[in-house]
This record gives structure tokens, sequence and C-alpha cells, in this order.
């Protein structure tokens, strides 16, 4: 990390979260928050700070960075050190894998996913407060469950669509009520991406979630889809702040 940005960990609301801010000298005037995906720690995004910060192309551009931790520990499933945002059915996740039958999880509203939104809704509200910022300066983004966290926010969570909504390696679920509140996204550039060999959520699972967004008519729609595995490339990271 640059020695001009400032990394230090801090309870909001009911989150304890990761923040790279920017010189106190320097007044933040966006705010972009990132969840981390199934099973990681909840530093695990951390480190797409710093080329995020290499990425951006304007100096008049000061991002406040945010990586709050899930509120559910794994450590008693045999996974220390691990986070979620909502239990996994991992047996139910096996056969759908097993028999590439993805669709039952286009309508699926997991248990748990209300109680994460509203947890991250109240963090959010509390940063935006702190650092005197507006939802038009709000990017919600994540990987993989923290992507549909992510969308799930921006659909049926904050008072006002956020700015810029980011799903790396996502999936389509809850069509049935996010269908409800598609017209939200009508004003939110959106940023999607997806592994063409993603032997964790395949590859269609981001297709139905970018014609989901296509659907919504987002302001922008920046789909970019690579050859690689259920990661997160370089020209993902490098779109992140803008």
């Amino acid at each position: 990390m640059s020695q001009r940005w400032i990394l230090q960990e801090e309870q909001l609301g009911d989150l304890h979260c990761n923040l790279v801010l920017p010189p106190e000298s320097e007044m933040p005037n966006q705010l972009c928050v990132l969840c981390h995906g199934f099973g990681a720690s909840g530093n695990d995004l951390v480190s797409l700070a710093e080329p995020m910060i290499r990425s951006l192309t304007s100096s008049e551009i000061v991002p406040v960075m945010v990586f709050p931790e899930a509120p559910i520990d794994l450590e008693s499933q045999g996974m220390p050190g691990s986070r979620a945002w909502w239990p996994l059915n991992m047996a139910k996740l096996m056969q759908l894998a097993a028999t590439n039958n993805f669709d039952a999880m286009r309508n699926e509203i997991p248990p748990g996913i209300d109680n994460a939104r509203n947890k991250l809704v109240a963090t959010i509200e509390v940063l935006l407060e702190k650092f005197s910022l507006g939802y038009s300066q709000l990017t919600i983004g994540g990987f993989s469950q923290g992507a549909m966290l992510a969308t799930d926010t921006a659909l049926r969570g904050v008072k006002e669509p956020p700015a810029r909504l980011v799903a790396m390696s996502g999936a389509l679920i809850c069509e049935s009520e996010w269908s409800k509140h598609v017209d939200r996204l009508k004003e939110t550039e959106v940023v999607q991406s997806h592994g063409r060999q993603d032997s964790i959520l395949p590859v269609e699972t981001g297709r139905w979630l970018h014609a989901f967004f296509k659907k919504a008519a987002a302001k922008n729609t920046d789909y970019f889809e690579f050859d690689g595995d259920h990661t997160i490339p370089y020209e993902i990271i490098s779109n992140l702040l803008q």
C-alpha cells in the first residue's frame, strides 16, 4: 500500500470493516464498498485496493474503499478464518454442479440473505454519514456470494440506488423478487465479470445475470467475460473506480 494511503479496521454498524482511506489532507468524494465471497476471510479483497488506486485515471477521484467482513463465522464447520454472508447448502450446490442444472438457483431466495442485506445497508448508511457522501457517490460490489449480496442490496436495500454496481463472478438468484425492483437500476452503471471456465458458478449463471441487468435498462452495462476460473481479472479491477 502506498504510504499516502491509510489502512485501518473499524466496527461500522454490525460489521467489522477494513478501510483504505486517502491522506487526511484529501476530502473523499467516492465510497466503494466491496463484499468478499463465501468461505473467504474478512480481509480477502483488501489486496485489490492497491491496483485500484494505481488504476485511477483522474486525480479528482478520491475514494474511500471499504471491505466489510461477513457476519457468519465458519470455524464450527471446519473452516477457520472463513466467513459467509448466509449459509450455503454445499450438498445441494455440488448436486447442481454435477448435473449442470443451475436453473433452480434463479428463483432461490437464500435463507439469511435478508439479514445480510440489512447489516450491509446499515453499514453503508454509517459510512455515507461518516464521510458526508451521497448515493450518487456510492459503488456497491462484490465477488461471488458478495456479488449477489451487492446486487440484492442495490435492488432491495439502500434507500436510493447506487451510482455503480459491480458483480464479479456472481449469479442470478431471487429473480422473482429482483424483477419487482428492476426499475431501480435505470440510473446505475453496472460492471460485471465472469470466467468462462468458472468451476463454482458456471458462466451461464453470469450470463443470466447479465441478461437481467440488460432488462433493467441500466445506465451502462459493462460485461467482461474472460478465459479463466472463479477469480477476479485485472481488467475488472481497473474499472472499479471511475
